[in-house]
């Protein structure tokens, strides 16, 4: 149970020793922490990123979609084209097409007004008209990207893509598609997102329109508006944080979807669980938390237990020693005579002050028989004195005077019958007793000495003694004279007490302690610790005065700290101290004024910090480098380009290692030199180097081999190129991307030796971190161009598709061309056969040009062979044995060809001519290989149009011949109306154009106008050629000729829209026509127009029955059926043409 009780007994020391072990743990926590928050940044930077990468994937992928579909609805245009609207022919080819296209949910032809015209799945849109992405495909007459919304047939997102075209002359409508956005499913599952990422399609007002994996309960649901505010407020935002549509923490990489009018129309995010950024790092730091607090339990337990077997048994054991001493047990000792250190020695200087005292009582006694015997000699003088005289004789007193009894408190004759002895003090008794008892035996001991006696009433009393051996009464005696002292011994034990615990303390404290005059600044006295750590022999030490011991940049500091003490108070203060090897060492000094051999002096305690210095400079350090880090991390990030990232670099880095300059150079394309960026000069430098070649200086060895070079003194090295005389010291790293030297960045410092290989690694690990900042920009700035460049590319196929004409094909293409690549001068190789045309050039000579013939057969069979190997460039003509050279084209100097190719058949070359040589790399290659890749469907769409319109024109040209042969034959049939056909024909033509019918419309009117009186082909000639009256009957077989005319050619859909004239030329304004009676404008225009004119020519020409009416006659006719017969606007055309 004792032992249990000492060990969890609670003592100030037991707890000092606890918290000094808690205390070393503290660095430890601090790395710890520091550790965890970098290893959660690290995750969080790799996370976002690569979400990041998995929107732009998306996004890309969208965009191949889009593109896909501008193709597809082109090639279903041509198919509706192919219909002349025909519905029946759309509906079925579009029913084919949705079959074979899967990804869409419809196709739907409208019309200019928005209107269905040809539906395969019943699609009806609410307001297209009024749509601004539908007005920009009419008024583009492109390919248009529409709006993202939830389909009311399958309830999933779907896009609405458009495609205007014409599906008969001056007849404009619009394909339109709807792209389900289900692939984002087959993306969610391949991708390797953490668990509970989300990916959400919204329109521009934040309604869900997709969420993967889980749809149910969020489709159509709004993002929370605080989610939005930072992609309103920063359009460059592509992160943001928040709560989702189930509550659960995420960040989010967005992306902006416009469609091709350029509004906003939707917005893509992919979002990760924020727990999921930071689990692999709190599962570590969770980890280490556990390890560490394991250790600090143990250090704990440790610090706990071992200070009891190490210190405080020890300490006890001297307590108890020294307690049982001062109750005067001198032969008690401490049992550490063979214990090492402070403590061992502390001890045994206990037992030596124990056998000390035992020597001292003994001498007492002594003194205190002799005493007694020399009493006798002096009775007589004994009462007459305040001092107490006696003589004694063996252990009795003999003689005693009266102040005996008034210093002992005893009666005289008590004291006769008691040992001399017997008053004394118990500690000095034995002295007193053997020294009286020797000096009787006449013994040399002390005759003049000090012991205690115990009064009558136990009082103590200090007495000096003297005692010399006399003869009394014939017989030796000891005669003792003693004064009382126990005044003066109690201020001498008190200040002895004090001194020897002093000196206790002070010789063998375990820190170093010296004591030094006030006035002087001369040492008095040193301590066994301050010896060792300073390194001198005590004589030596207190031969030196308190300077002695300061650095000299230390002596301003003392002279301040000795002129602010203020005697009685404690100061304390931290310095440089020298020792005597000459090493230098941190002190934290606490010095106290005191009264010290009637000296006013100091005792200062000194505490060596050098460690701890160290420590705390290393710490921080260590926190230095931390910052560093992701102040140029933090800069990677936040940074917009590379110059930015230099210049905060540069900046960061500079301020950290108080360099005297920092330089930042990248590698020129060529490789062959560092171009040293603005950045790394300060502004006030006379010399500049602003390029220097990788055989030259220490920059330029660092950038060839990519090896780090610290060196100590530049001057030392015959490589090293002088730029500033100052210079001493240089570290210089190279800059690696995917382990290639890009650049590298150099530290100067006009001190020696100034960078360590702390420094080095620290260093190189910053431009680890640049590296990776310029690998993150690049990869932006290289993804961003891709995007621009397949914008143009896209741009340009449909700038390249608006139009069939294969001239303005030709030449669109070169000038394209010049936005995608640049050119000195190009042209464009037909195929036709085995030979080759040249069909379109840009900036070659005029001699060039009128010499090419010539050579065609040549450059035919390369061209061809060529094409069939594929794209090729030649980057220095002058130097290939393959460059062909024709007079007139010695400026090129690199060449670069691409096949213009179509379902893997050449059909042509497209040739790049540059006058730099080397120009082109292949990223240019791959540029206009795909610009060539939509210039070949360009140019095949615009041949196979030119052929289609052709044929076209050729095939109108037979129907009309062959109208105008039904025409003919009529009047050779009914001699009465020859010539009308084509007077009436022409007339109706110019009244049209005079009305503002728009001309693609004037052919059908000339059509229709040649076949008006057709349907009198199904006439009997009884009826048609009877030169009398009509019956009845006979009127009315004759006014069939109008439907017999529409049962003719309703067949013919060449003929559909030129039916109108043959079919309604017949009706009246006023509704009293035939054959249906219609009435105003549901008469169609066309037949309007010629009515009138009909009556015209009918009246104006001589018939067997009549003559000709005169001019004025035929108009005052016209005039008086005017809103009867005849529209009264197009009447009052009509007379304004003739």
């Amino acid at each position: 149970m004792n032992l249990i009780r000492r060990f969890f007994r609670i003592s100030r020391l037991r707890l000092a020793f606890l918290l000094f072990a808690l205390i070393l743990t503290l660095p430890a926590f601090g790395l710890n922490l520091a550790s965890a928050m970098e290893n959660r940044r690290r995750a969080e930077e790799n996370a976002i990123a690569g979400m990041l990468s998995m929107v732009r994937m998306l996004s890309l992928a969208q965009e191949r979609q889009i593109e896909a579909s501008r193709q597809a609805l082109a090639v279903l245009a041509d198919l509706a084209r192919q219909g002349n609207g025909d519905p029946e022919f759309c509906r079925q080819e579009l029913t084919k097409q949705l079959e074979r296209f899967r990804q869409y949910n419809f196709f739907v032809v409208v019309d200019q007004n928005g209107q269905v015209t040809c539906n395969v799945t019943q699609v009806h849109f609410e307001d297209l008209h009024g749509r601004m992405w539908f007005q920009y495909a009419l008024s583009s007459r492109q390919f248009t990207v529409g709006e993202y919304r939830i389909s009311p047939f399958t309830g999933t997102a779907e896009l609405l893509v458009a495609y205007p075209f014409e599906v008969q002359e001056g007849h404009l409508s619009v394909m339109i598609a709807a792209l389900n956005m289900e692939w984002l499913r087959e993306a969610y599952q391949q991708s390797s997102l953490p668990p509970q990422s989300v990916i959400t399609l919204t329109n521009a007002s934040s309604i869900v329109l997709l969420r993967l994996p889980d749809p149910i309960g969020f489709i159509g649901r709004p993002i929370p508006e605080e989610n939005f505010i930072p992609l309103k407020e920063d359009p460059t935002q592509v992160i943001i944080r928040g709560q989702s549509l189930d509550q659960v923490p995420r960040v989010f990489g967005v992306e902006r979807l416009y469609n091709s009018v350029g509004d906003l129309v939707g917005y893509l995010f992919v979002g990760i669980p924020e727990v999921s950024l930071y689990r692999e790092a709190n599962q570590t730091l969770r980890r280490d938390a556990v390890l560490l607090g394991l250790v600090v339990l143990l250090s704990a337990l440790l610090a706990w237990f071992g200070s009891e077997v190490v210190l405080l048994k020890n300490i006890r054991q001297m307590v108890r020693t020294t307690q049982q001493i001062a109750d005067g047990d001198f032969s008690t000792r401490t049992g550490m005579a063979n214990e090492w250190g402070e403590l061992g020695v502390l001890g045994r200087a206990i037992d030596d002050m124990a056998r000390a005292l035992m020597d001292r009582e003994r001498k007492v006694q002594q003194a205190v028989s002799a005493l007694e015997e020399s009493e006798a000699l002096f009775r007589s003088l004994a009462l007459s004195t305040s001092s107490a005289i006696f003589v004694y004789r063996g252990d009795k007193f003999i003689y005693l005077n009266p102040a005996c009894e008034v210093l002992t408190g005893y009666p005289l004759e008590e004291l006769r019958h008691i040992p001399f002895w017997q008053i004394v003090h118990p500690e000095d008794r034995e002295m007193v007793r053997e020294r009286g008892l020797a000096r009787q035996r006449g013994e040399q001991v002390p005759n003049h000495y000090e012991f205690r006696i115990l009064t009558k009433n136990g009082q103590t009393r200090w007495l000096d003694f003297t005692a010399t051996l006399i003869q009394y009464m014939g017989q030796p005696a000891g005669l003792g004279t003693a004064f009382d002292i126990t005044a003066r011994k109690l201020a001498e034990e008190t200040l002895r007490k004090s001194e020897q615990s002093f000196r206790l303390m002070f010789f063998n404290n375990p820190l170093p302690m010296y004591v030094y005059d006030q006035l002087t600044l001369q040492f008095l006295d040193v301590n066994r610790a301050a010896l060792e750590l300073y390194g001198y022999p005590r004589e030596e030490f207190l031969a030196k005065r308190l300077p002695d011991l300061y650095h000299p940049e230390e002596s301003k500091t003392l002279q301040e700290w000795l002129s602010q003490r203020i005697p009685g108070q404690l100061h304390s203060g931290e310095s440089l101290h020298v020792l005597k090897d000459g090493r230098i060492i941190a002190v934290e000094e606490h010095a106290h004024s005191l009264p010290f051999e009637q000296h006013e002096a100091v005792l200062v305690v000194v505490y060596d910090i050098t460690d701890r210095k160290k420590a705390e400079r290393v710490l921080q350090r260590n926190l230095i480098e931390l910052q560093t880090l992701y102040a140029v991390a933090v800069a990677g990030v936040e940074s917009e380009d590379e110059d930015e990232l230099i210049s905060r670099f540069v900046k960061i880095v500079r301020t950290a290692f108080q360099l005297d300059h920092l330089g930042v150079g990248l590698l020129n394309e060529t490789g062959d030199a560092v171009i040293v960026h603005p950045a790394s000069y300060s502004g006030d430098e006379n010399v500049r180097y602003e390029s220097i070649p990788i055989d030259k200086g220490i920059t330029g060895k660092v950038a060839r081999t990519g090896i780090t070079c610290r060196l100590s003194d530049v001057r030392l090295d015959p490589d090293y190129l002088e730029v500033r005389s100052q210079v001493r010291s240089e570290l210089c790293v190279p800059i690696k991307l995917g382990g290639k030297v890009i650049g590298v960045v150099n530290a100067e410092s006009y001190q020696l030796n100034a960078f360590s290989e702390t420094d080095e690694h620290l260093l190189n690990a910053l431009v680890g971190v640049l590296s990776s900042a310029f690998d993150r920009l690049r990869y932006v700035e290289a993804e961003r161009r891709r995007r621009l460049e397949a914008e143009k590319l896209r741009e340009v196929g449909a700038a390249l598709t608006a139009t069939r004409d294969l001239n303005t094909v030709l030449e669109r293409i070169l000038d394209n061309l010049r936005e995608v690549v640049e050119y000195t001068s190009a042209s464009i190789f037909l195929f036709v056969g085995n030979s080759v045309v040249m069909a379109a050039q840009r900036g070659l000579p005029a001699s060039v040009v009128q010499e090419l013939p010539r050579h065609i057969d040549r450059l035919s069979t390369s061209s061809i062979e060529q094409a069939k190997k594929g794209p090729m460039i030649i980057p220095d003509t002058r130097q290939s044995s393959r460059w062909q050279v024709l007079s007139g084209v010695e400026y090129i100097a690199c060449w670069m060809g691409i096949p213009l190719v179509v379902e893997g058949r050449p059909i042509g070359m497209l040739n790049l001519d540059h006058q730099q040589a080397g120009f082109y790399t292949q990223e240019h290659l791959a540029l206009a290989a795909g610009f060539a890749h939509q210039a070949a469907i360009a140019i095949d769409n615009a041949r196979l149009f030119h052929e289609l319109e052709q044929s076209n024109r050729d095939l109108i040209k037979a129907y009309d011949e062959t109208i105008e042969g039904w025409s003919r034959a009529l009047e050779l049939r009914d001699q009465e109306t020859e010539g009308h056909t084509q007077r009436v024909t022409e007339m109706t033509v110019e009244l049209a154009r005079a009305y503002g019918v728009p001309e693609e419309d004037i052919a059908h009117i000339r059509r229709g106008a040649l076949l008006h009186d057709i349907g009198k082909m199904g006439i009997p000639d009884s009826i048609l050629l009877k030169s009398g009256e009509l019956t009845e009957e006979e009127r009315e077989i004759m006014r069939m000729h109008p439907v017999l005319a529409y049962r003719m050619l309703s067949d013919i859909s060449f003929l559909r829209k030129a039916m109108e004239i043959p079919y309604y030329h017949h009706e009246h304004w006023d509704g009293n026509g035939y054959p249906f009676g219609l009435k105003g404008e549901k008469i169609p225009l066309s037949a309007r127009l010629f009515a009138i004119v009909d009556v015209w020519d009918a009246l104006r020409s001589d018939r067997p029955y009549r003559k000709a009416w005169s001019r004025a006659e035929v108009i005052e006719y016209i005039r008086s059926l005017s809103g009867k017969q005849f529209d009264p606007h197009v009447v009052e055309i009509f007379l304004k043409v003739v």
